[in-house]
């Protein structure tokens, strides 16, 4: 693990909020959860999911009797945003179950990697970050996409990803165009690199996801 791809003020607040939301059923995902495992670049949001219901009031009392200072809060039925101790954190419930095992690091729970990518294809396919196509491009230099395609399938159902969106959706950088690159950990990626790299596997990905929509179907 990568624990110094981590922004201080993010691992310092990992450590004090970390046991607590594990508590409510919170994993750490996202480009945090991703930098820990593979060391690609520098993250600082810590984004958190929890599979069981929380009440958003009552998370937010207790991380302000552990944060220092607590600012910024933004509070739906099912998730909320805050600022604490100079780092954004974000806890949202959701429906789909973690397939793979988490590990501890710095008293949270950590998604795996399979997991996490599913997570970034289905941001990609809604109107991903740039950030969210790095971290994307880094983990299917490691593992397949049909790999990552069958967990967000199994995760989150057929009808959220259906090969024509999800194809509109990896090669669609109108917004991650105007927006800067990720602080890399070594030799940076070229962004026109990484564009080309999902143009160029564009049709192979969608034949894997459509082969696996298939493979599930028939059990």
């Amino acid at each position: 693990m990568h624990p110094e791809c981590v922004e201080e003020k993010a691992r310092i607040l990992m450590s004090r909020l970390g046991p607590t939301l594990g508590m409510h059923g919170g994993v750490l995902a996202g480009g945090t959860g991703l930098a820990l495992h593979l060391g690609q670049c520098i993250s600082g949001d810590l984004e958190f999911f929890a599979q069981r219901a929380f009440r958003p009031s009552d998370i937010l009392e207790e991380l302000r009797a552990l944060a220092g200072v607590v600012e910024s809060v933004a509070m739906g039925d099912d998730a909320m945003t805050v600022q604490a101790d100079g780092a954004r954190l974000l806890l949202m419930q959701t429906t789909a179950r973690f397939a793979e095992p988490t590990t501890r690091v710095n008293g949270c729970d950590v998604a795996g990697v399979m997991d996490i990518a599913a997570m970034k294809l289905m941001t990609i396919v809604q109107n991903g970050t740039r950030s969210d196509f790095v971290d994307l491009y880094v983990v299917l230099q490691a593992l397949p996409f049909r790999r990552v395609a069958r967990n967000a399938l199994e995760r989150y159902g057929m009808t959220a990803l259906e090969p024509l969106v999800v194809g509109k959706g990896l090669v669609w950088f109108e917004h991650a165009d105007v927006q800067g690159d990720p602080v890399y950990v070594g030799t940076p990626v070229r962004w026109d690199h990484i564009k080309d790299f999902f143009r160029s596997s564009l049709r192979q990905f969608v034949f894997d996801l459509d082969a696996e929509r298939q493979a599930l179907e028939r059990g």
